[in-house]
């Protein structure tokens, strides 16, 4: 019986097509093989020659320039990634990029070379390499990535270079053995966390082109003495430089529009000068307790919330006449405050506004004023004279409560609502004058051990 052939001889055909239909249809881009040479792995792609993995002994580590007579241009993602042998590595001129984690978690490597080719860093290249000391970086790269150097715990010295525009994200964050750095003309923004942690360094002076200062930059940058702006300047961060406890003089510039909440939390500044462009305020100097004067500027229609909480040797300030609001706790615990005088046109004194102000004993009402607060002026212990305006019309709860040595006090026809605890705790208060019809407001839980009359 004679078998016919063709059948399989089509077969077989239709296979080797398919198999060359499948060899190219791969996606432009992928990997085609991988291979080593005993110290290096390498991906091989139609473009391209990439290190992906190390398996030599460690020590100085020469990267290879060419590997089967293509170039090599790359380290890839997490190809170095947790190796403790390797104690330096010099990347030769022709790569352009290393992969994110491409160096993580090295711990015994010290000294890194870069070459002058090299313009794309991933995030984290070089994270947790705890025994990194110094670097210089490539002179065309424009962006540090995010978290690069994170916990490099002893980095001492890092040269930027005058390309770089960005400092990514947590790229030095507790890097507690670095130095002062130089921050060159090129640099435009230093991200969040930027520095975070860096308790070596002494002073930031900024170049003129760096416009945006982000969250917690510096924080707990625990050795910084001084901050000058450069010109360019626009954005600090909130709790930019926070935490600073040797932070004691700052130089804002002219330009500058926004400072967020705690940029400088904490520190021991002893004047400051809001320049007159910022737009943007909120209550950056809460627990500067060294502060002693302030200015803000004058167009500045409202005080923020917390602006000076906790500024407790911070004796006199002077309000705006274009200020309509003071936010709430925004002269919490100002222990020195002595006089206020709020001006006309204020309307709104914020809850605990003035609250723990505690020798504070002179204090006005402007006429334009209808609501304090509650808690405005609760545990102002020192304040026996209190003259409130006609025109105010809230009360808030507590709003004059543990003011101690508060003995009379008048509330005006034109108040409308009071809150509980009005005048809870206020020992010495004797009489309560109303000028208002007999119940018209609901006095029974104001406290107690005073007198209500009725005047109207």
């Amino acid at each position: 019986m004679k078998i016919s052939l063709k059948p399989y001889i089509w077969l077989v055909i239709a296979l080797v097509l398919c198999f060359s239909c499948l060899s190219g249809c791969r996606k432009k881009g992928e990997m085609i093989s991988q291979e080593n040479d005993g110290n290096f792995k390498y991906g091989i792609y139609e473009d391209r020659v990439e290190i992906i993995g190390y398996i030599g002994n460690g020590g100085d580590v020469l990267l290879p320039t060419t590997f089967d007579e293509q170039a090599v241009t790359a380290v890839a993602e997490r190809a170095f990634f947790g190796n403790t042998n390797i104690a330096s590595v010099s990347i030769p001129d022709g790569y352009v990029k290393l992969g994110n984690e491409a160096f993580s978690n090295c711990i015994r490597l010290k000294e890194v070379k870069f070459p002058q080719s090299l313009t794309e860093i991933g995030k984290d290249a070089f994270s947790f390499c705890t025994a990194l000391e110094s670097v210089t970086l490539p002179s065309n790269l424009k962006n540090l990535p995010e978290n690069m150097f994170y916990r490099c715990r002893e980095l001492k010295f890092v040269k930027l270079t005058d390309t770089l525009e960005t400092i990514g994200k947590s790229a030095f964050f507790g890097c507690k053995e670095l130095g002062d750095v130089e921050f060159d003309a090129s640099l435009k923004k230093i991200d969040d966390e930027a520095f975070s942690g860096c308790e070596k360094l002494t002073y930031i002076k900024l170049s003129d082109s760096v416009e945006h200062i982000g969250n917690k930059a510096f924080e707990a940058c625990r050795s910084i003495t001084g901050f000058e702006a450069g010109k360019g300047l626009k954005f600090i961060g909130e709790n930019a430089f926070g935490l600073c406890h040797s932070l004691a003089t700052i130089t804002l510039n002219d330009g500058l529009e926004t400072i967020k909440k705690g940029a400088f939390r904490e520190t021991v500044i002893t004047e400051i000068a809001v320049p007159q462009s910022v737009k943007n305020l909120e209550g950056c100097f809460i627990g500067c307790e060294s502060l002693l004067t302030a200015t803000l500027p004058q167009n500045l229609t409202a005080i923020p919330e917390e602006l000076f909480s906790g500024c407790k040797n911070l004796a006199a300030f002077e309000i705006s006449a274009a200020v309509k609001t003071i936010g709430a706790k925004a002269f919490y615990d100002c222990e020195s405050l002595l006089e206020i005088k709020l001006p006309e046109g204020l309307q709104t004194v914020g809850a605990y506004a003035f609250s723990q102000c505690i020798r504070l004993n002179k204090i006005n009402f402007p006429s334009s004023l209808k609501i304090l607060d509650e808690g405005a002026l609760s545990n102002c212990i020192s304040l026996s004279n209190i003259k409130l305006n006609d025109g105010i019309e809230t009360l808030g709860k507590g709003a004059f409560s543990s003011c101690l040595k508060l003995k009379y006090i008048t509330i005006p026809s034109t108040v409308k609502s009071a809150g509980d605890g009005l005048f809870d705790s206020c020992s010495y208060l004797k009489t309560v004058t109303i000028c208002k019809e007999k119940g018209t407001l609901d006095t029974s839980k104001w406290g107690t051990g005073f007198r209500i009359k009725w005047a109207p």
